[in-house]
């Protein structure tokens, strides 16, 4: 089918020289005008999903699906000190269950030896686990050792996410 645009250029705005072409182009357009108010319709749910255009009924409504889950169930994700905004909101927003920091330690690196501690805590024995961490900071630069932070998670039965989006390069 072809593009909105493309119908607009040969016609579908002018005064078309022919019926055939004016009834293909009209049907077209009304074609494209139904697919775009479905995918807007579909936007406003998933923003009201995502707690984007109405916050209140999709905080209730994670609230309420976040009490129904066991507590062995939720998530716990293991973050780093100098995550991405848009990481951190999309973990905190979801029904992962507890966000936990880990902060640097004395080079900035994200503290190894605080991320074993909380992976061996016995309140996060018998849950699931999810490391997701930047591989490097898009504010100083700092390079996180990406393979040494996937074995110590994988020790501890923890999935290993990494952000490679930064506009350092090393």
């Amino acid at each position: 089918m072809p593009s909105l645009k493309a119908v607009m250029e040969h016609g579908g705005g002018e005064v078309a020289t022919s019926t055939t072409t004016t009834s293909h182009h009209e049907l077209v357009i009304s074609l494209m005008r139904g697919k775009l108010e479905r995918s807007a319709k579909a936007e406003e749910k998933v923003e009201e999903v995502m707690g984007v255009a109405c916050p209140s009924s999709s905080l209730r409504s994670r609230a309420i699906a976040s009490s129904l889950m066991r507590p062995e169930e939720r998530w716990v994700v293991f973050v780093g000190p100098y995550e991405h905004h848009s990481n951190l909101l999309s973990w905190r927003r979801s029904l992962a269950g507890d966000v936990v920091e880990i902060g640097a330690d004395d080079q900035g690196m994200v503290d190894v030896e605080a991320l074993r501690k909380a992976l061996g805590s016995p309140e996060y024995a018998h849950r699931p686990m999810l490391g997701s961490f930047s591989a490097c900071s898009n504010v100083t630069g700092i390079v996180t050792d990406t393979r040494e932070l996937a074995r110590v998670l994988h020790q501890h039965g923890a999935f290993a996410c990494f952000d490679f989006a930064a506009r350092y390069a090393t």
